[in-house]
């Protein structure tokens, strides 16, 4: 304890007999106590203490993109932040019936689709959801009508006769064979839309690579659910 009282006067002496070394030294100690206490500060607020809310680890930001305007990370209207709150719990259900695939093969989202359909519809009709034009703000014009394309049975003999030609002018042993690599490709795990490319060059007809890809994948038919 001597010692220790000794060291302390001895201290004291040096720092006196050199003030100016004295307050450089205390400058340092405070720069250095300062910036680790502020560092901490930030850290400890950032990284280690817990969001001021339950299951903070859960949040994320949303933003849009608008590509047409060049603008992007912008923030979202206030009807959509509320959309995107209701259905935020969307992605949980998909989990709960096994996934997408599952929820495919059981009709769930089928049955999700035409119930969000529904009530949009409702939405709509009972003037809970505003779309300009539709259902407020609608103008006394004459409705608008669009003409539609009809495709002639002159046209569809014209293109049978065309497609007829092109099978008998092409070299159908190369269209083959870039037919035949295309389905081997697709057994395998290589990228399948250079052959596809090739089979376009042979002149193979869009049925025809259709055909060829179905013949390893298979054809989905949607199920009906009710």
């Amino acid at each position: 304890m001597d010692a220790l009282v000794q060291d302390v006067r001895f201290a004291l002496r040096t720092f006196a007999r050199q003030p100016a070394f004295t307050l450089v030294a205390i400058a340092t100690l405070a720069l250095g106590i300062g910036a680790n206490t502020a560092i901490f500060t930030v850290v400890n607020a950032v990284v280690l203490e817990p969001l001021p809310f339950a299951a903070g680890e859960r949040l994320v930001r949303v933003t849009a993109d608008l590509p047409g305007l060049g603008t992007s990370d912008i923030g979202l209207s206030v009807p959509e932040m509320f959309d995107y709150r209701d259905r935020s719990g969307l992605f949980e259900e998909i989990a709960g019936v096994g996934g997408v695939v599952a929820g495919l093969e059981t009709g769930w989202l089928q049955r999700k689709i035409s119930e969000s359909a529904a009530r949009q519809q409702w939405e709509i009709e009972q003037h809970r959801r505003v779309i300009v034009g539709v259902n407020e703000f609608v103008t006394n014009e004459d409705e608008l009508t669009i003409p539609i394309l009809k495709v002639g049975e002159e046209t569809e003999r014209e293109q049978r006769v065309r497609l007829a030609a092109l099978r008998r002018d092409r070299d159908n042993a190369a269209c083959q064979q870039a037919l035949d690599a295309l389905r081997s490709a697709a057994r395998g795990s290589q990228n399948t839309m250079p052959f596809i490319l090739e089979c376009a060059r042979r002149y193979a007809t869009l049925y025809e690579i259709r055909a060829a890809l179905e013949d390893v994948f298979g054809a989905y038919r949607e199920p009906v659910f009710f």
